[in-house]
């Protein structure tokens, strides 16, 4: 994913599901070729990005960037999506 699909995605909210998606995928196909740990292994992560995709949405923080200077990396912070509760 480029950074401005990813940007798309999380102002669209559904970051965590299009991730999910992806896994599920290659999911897929490892259990295809008989790698069936390591598609088990990325099933549980769909498992718990559906979780989230469900409960939570990503904001921005207003924290301080931290990383290389060349690759910052940006505090972002999950607020629970309480219309579901």
């Amino acid at each position: 994913m480029t950074e401005a699909s990813i940007q798309f995605h999380i102002q669209e909210n559904d970051f965590f599901g299009t991730v999910a998606t992806i896994l599920d995928l290659v999911s897929q196909d490892l259990r295809k070729k008989g790698q069936q740990g390591n598609a088990e292994t990325l099933r549980c992560l769909r498992d718990n990005l559906v979780y989230l995709q469900d409960r939570y949405h990503i904001r921005r923080s207003e924290k301080e960037s931290v990383g290389s200077p060349h690759r910052p990396v940006e505090w972002i912070e999950l607020e629970r999506n309480l219309k579901d509760d």
